[in-house]
């Protein structure tokens, strides 16, 4: 196997954004332990921080289930019939050709694995 070095536009980069739009608003992540820019670190955050999806809120933290990727909830529809709920997320196609920085991301409810709550 021929392994190579990512170039840096290539490498994952949504845990870093979301450490950076928590921080541009002034939010202290003193209480998560490791690389801020690890998705594998905020799944590590302390069970006072994780909260139900019935509790989820604009501004938490999704990581995901089936893949190693993480957003923040823009709107989580209360309603436990509608399956969906929409994103805010960095390193994503979100559907479309190329990555970057989208909202209104639909994502299905079923595919979270944790809410953290940062504010």
């Amino acid at each position: 196997m021929n392994m190579r070095k990512a170039r840096w536009d290539q490498r994952p980069w949504c845990a870093a954004f979301v450490t950076w739009a928590v921080r541009q608003c002034g939010v202290p992540l003193t209480w998560l332990r490791g690389s801020l820019a690890a998705v594998a670190t905020w799944n590590r955050a302390p069970p006072s921080r994780v909260v139900p999806q019935s509790q989820a809120a604009p501004a938490d933290v999704v990581t995901y289930t089936y893949w190693s990727h993480q957003e923040l909830v823009k709107e989580w529809p209360r309603n436990p019939k509608v399956p969906v709920f929409y994103a805010i997320g960095g390193n994503t196609s979100a559907g479309n050709v190329q990555h970057g920085v989208y909202t209104n991301i639909p994502r299905r409810k079923n595919s979270v694995r944790n809410i953290i709550r940062v504010i």
